[in-house]
């Protein structure tokens, strides 16, 4: 996705160029007898209002925080319950095969706890692989092709919980460029009038 940088072309806080324009709002309203010589009408002040109504219902920043803390803690809980289960492999494997084993080394799991995100993922996703071609000894320790399966499905739930903590950072830097869109058009008209 492309992101637009959105300036705005008043030098104050979303809420208060808000209440600014409503106030002027009213106040045009109360002289458009008066300042109708001016081309200031009506029409020209059911326009603004408009604008300043659609920036209302706009949904604020705080409402898109909230959901990207809710998606960062499901990424998290989702890279937890993953390192829960890369860490049952690995013990499972160790002992299976031994801590020093050429299998246990080709996990490449030993610091697997430090991995960033996208690491982790591809390092649990290559160690499928190698779990399933070897089922046959792992089983001994209980390692089972549901074990693998679990922690595909762990694989999938992380990588789910990361795109939609994505979407949700998008969503956010969208509605402000389109909040400040329309507080800068709101105010091209203001100065106007």
């Amino acid at each position: 996705m492309k992101y637009i940088q959105s300036k705005r072309v008043f030098a104050m806080s979303d809420n208060d160029m808000w209440w600014i324009i409503r106030r002027i709002i009213n106040y045009l309203r109360d002289d458009i007898p008066s300042l109708s010589k001016y081309g200031i009408n009506e029409a020209k002040v059911d326009s603004l209002d408009s604008l300043c109504r659609s920036v209302e219902y706009a949904r604020d920043d705080e409402h898109y925080q909230i959901n990207i803390n809710e998606a960062t803690r499901e990424v998290k809980a989702a890279i937890f319950k993953l390192k829960d289960s890369i860490s049952m492999i690995v013990c499972l494997s160790r002992a299976c095969f031994g801590d020093k084993s050429a299998f246990v080394k080709n996990l490449e799991l030993s610091e697997y706890a430090n991995f960033p995100f996208d690491k982790m993922i591809s390092s649990a996703k290559a160690i499928i692989p190698l779990l399933e071609s070897n089922l046959d000894s792992l089983k001994e320790v209980g390692l089972t092709a549901e074990t693998i399966q679990d922690l595909s499905d762990k694989i999938k739930s992380a990588e789910e919980a990361k795109l939609a903590q994505k979407k949700q950072k998008e969503d956010r830097i969208n509605a402000t460029h389109d909040r400040i869109k329309l507080l800068n058009e709101a105010y091209e008209q203001v100065m106007t009038c």
